[in-house]
């Protein structure tokens, strides 16, 4: 005679839920944690893929940096973005995939060749900076262009008339006006003191000061840069004496030098 089979109690089936719940509560933040690791570590390498290509285009230019001029959109003949598919021509560098924004880098501010006058940078070549290995050259920032870019226009299509719309993101963004230390900001994008009272670059990205590194940033709480040497780096927050965006920095906290977009002469 065949034995009937034991059905499952009601208490059996809960904590056997219950089990599986406590497993998923401990193993979904792992994954979390891992995919967002990945996520920083492609970041990473899109900012040594810039950075490495503007060393070639710093070949090419007698050391010059790049000119800043303007919001400039994607697949236009000018842009350090645009000026970067000379020497790269990776479709999607420009992106961050932890980012909800097509555009999501910036140059440091000292870190390009301005008009005479603006913000009293003016032109400047990679023999200026004091410290290589302290100098962003490359970094997250707030980030810009919250609509789809054209598949049919450049550079997706290179054999397109058609540029992307300036609505796809600045293709030139440059931290031009950003002093060091000043990388905190309120939703409505006000420039506060302290991390503490920053809040996350969610809130900011594609509405304002879409140029300017931000923290907290997008992989826990911090951001990548790339230095003039080449190396990267992901930072929680600012550190002073350890990265600067002056040609001549970096200075102590508080040091007058700081002032965005002015370079002092040495004293």
């Amino acid at each position: 005679m065949v034995g009937l089979r034991r059905a499952f109690t009601l208490i059996e089936l809960l904590v056997v839920i219950a089990i599986i719940a406590i497993l998923a509560a401990i193993l979904f933040p792992v994954f979390a944690s891992a995919r967002e690791r990945a996520r920083a570590s492609a970041c990473a390498n899109n900012l040594k893929q810039m950075s490495t290509a503007f060393h070639m285009y710093f070949e090419d230019w007698d050391g010059v940096f790049q000119p800043c001029e303007g919001w400039i959109p994607l697949g236009a003949s000018y842009g350090w973005i645009n000026d970067i598919r000379a020497y790269n021509k990776t479709l999607g560098i420009w992106k961050c995939p932890s980012s909800n924004v097509n555009i999501a880098y910036t140059t440091g501010g000292g870190a390009a060749s301005y008009p005479p006058g603006f913000y009293h940078w003016g032109e400047a070549s990679i023999s200026d900076v004091k410290n290589p290995d302290k100098f962003i050259q490359f970094c997250e920032c707030i980030g810009s262009g919250t609509i789809p870019f054209d598949p049919n226009a450049r550079p997706f299509n290179p054999n397109s008339n058609r540029i992307q719309a300036p609505e796809t993101g600045d293709a030139d963004a440059t931290a031009d006006s950003q002093a060091d230390g000043q990388v905190y900001h309120d939703a409505n994008g006000n420039w506060v003191s302290s991390l503490d009272k920053s809040v996350p670059i969610a809130m900011l990205e594609g509405r304002v000061r879409q140029w300017e590194l931000h923290f907290p940033g997008r992989h826990s709480g911090g951001n990548n840069i790339v230095f003039l040497d080449g190396h990267v780096k992901w930072f929680k927050d600012w550190k002073w004496g350890e990265m600067t965006m002056r040609r001549k920095g970096p200075y102590p906290k508080g040091d007058r030098r700081n002032r965005a977009g002015v370079d002092f002469p040495e004293e």
